[in-house]
């Protein structure tokens, strides 16, 4: 098994802003298959912290909160900053399914990618 560490960086509004860890045991990928398997389940458990961080399901109004988020993961002395950005997010309704499904698209492949490198460093026996 190998932990992934992903750290959530996000400063709302004039709040400091707050770093929230989350840990992901992942089981050894030996093919492109399995990393591409473990890369939907992280990219899963990402996309889970947003929506609760992030998520108005109280409010029938739509609602917007300003914030900088930044999203970076590591595992066995490698790492890489998948998303960065400050922008108006949607908490409510359409738009935040939206831009949850964006997030989504754009740490992916990145996210795939360094899931690939550390599985051909556990077969190589290095650092790609």
């Amino acid at each position: 098994m190998k932990t992934f560490a992903i750290k959530f960086l996000k400063k709302c509004g004039l709040l400091p802003a707050e770093e929230q860890p989350l840990e992901l045991p992942v089981p050894v990928m030996k093919n492109t298959l399995a990393v591409h398997e473990e890369t939907m389940v992280v990219t899963g458990a990402i996309v889970s912290e947003l929506t609760q961080t992030f998520g108005d399901n109280k409010n029938s109004a739509e609602s917007y909160q300003m914030a900088f988020i930044s999203i970076e993961v590591s595992c066995d002395g490698m790492s890489c900053k998948l998303y960065e950005h400050e922008d108006f997010i949607p908490c409510t309704g359409y738009q935040h399914q939206l831009w949850l499904m964006n997030i989504r698209k754009s740490i992916c492949e990145p996210l795939e990618t360094f899931m690939t490198n550390v599985a051909l460093c556990d077969a190589g026996g290095g650092r790609p």
